[in-house]
C-alpha cells in the first residue's frame, strides 16, 4: 500500500495501480479493512490522476460503501 503511494508520487501510475490492486486483494482476504479502504482510495486517486474520472468516482463510491458496511461513520 505504501509502495503504491510512493509509485503514484513518482508518476508511475500503472505500477501504482497494480500495487494498490494487489494490496486490496490481500487486505480483503485478511479482513484488514483499514488497509482495504486505503488501497481503494489509492486506486481512486490513481485513476483520477490518469484522467479516468468516471472509474475513479466508482472506486471512491466502493470505498465509501465498504466503510459504511464495516461500521465507519466519519
Amino acid at each position: 500500500r505504501s509502495l503504491g503511494f510512493f509509485l503514484r508520487g513518482q508518476s508511475q501510475f500503472a505500477d501504482a495501480f497494480q500495487t494498490f490492486q494487489q494490496a486490496l486483494e490481500l487486505s480483503l482476504e485478511s479482513n484488514n479493512y483499514d488497509h482495504a479502504l486505503s488501497s481503494l482510495n489509492g486506486i481512486g486517486l490513481t485513476l483520477r490522476d490518469v484522467g479516468r474520472h468516471s472509474q475513479a468516482i466508482d472506486c471512491f463510491q466502493q470505498c465509501l460503501n465498504l466503510a459504511r458496511e464495516v461500521g465507519y461513520r466519519n
